[in-house]
């Protein structure tokens, strides 16, 4: 018996452009995939420098982590600013530096 679902194309499959998942909330979900994806979709220099109310951007949530897997998805984003303080003063660097990362 054929369903519905065998009628599913890649094109029909649902992507993260489906979940309007941001840089940003991809970054402090460290969700992979979903910042692979978001990185091959041409982010603009605003979306890659998103900040939360803290002011600290998806790069710095992953510094703070330590989630190298995550940062390295982020190496060919030239958009990034690697130097882009919190509310505090705080770069991602001072924040990786911080948590022993």
């Amino acid at each position: 018996m054929e369903t519905d679902d065998d009628d599913w194309g890649e094109d029909d499959e649902p992507g993260y452009e489906d979940l309007d998942l941001t840089f940003l909330e991809a970054c402090m979900d460290a969700d992979l995939d979903a910042l692979a994806a978001l990185v091959e979709d041409n982010l603009t220099e605003e979306e890659i420098n998103e900040r939360d109310r803290c002011g600290r951007t998806g790069l710095s949530h992953l510094c703070s982590a330590g989630l190298t897997p995550a940062l390295e998805i982020l190496f060919d984003l030239p958009e990034l600013d690697v130097n882009l303080p919190d509310k505090e003063g705080n770069t991602p660097l001072i924040l990786a530096a911080q948590a022993g990362n």
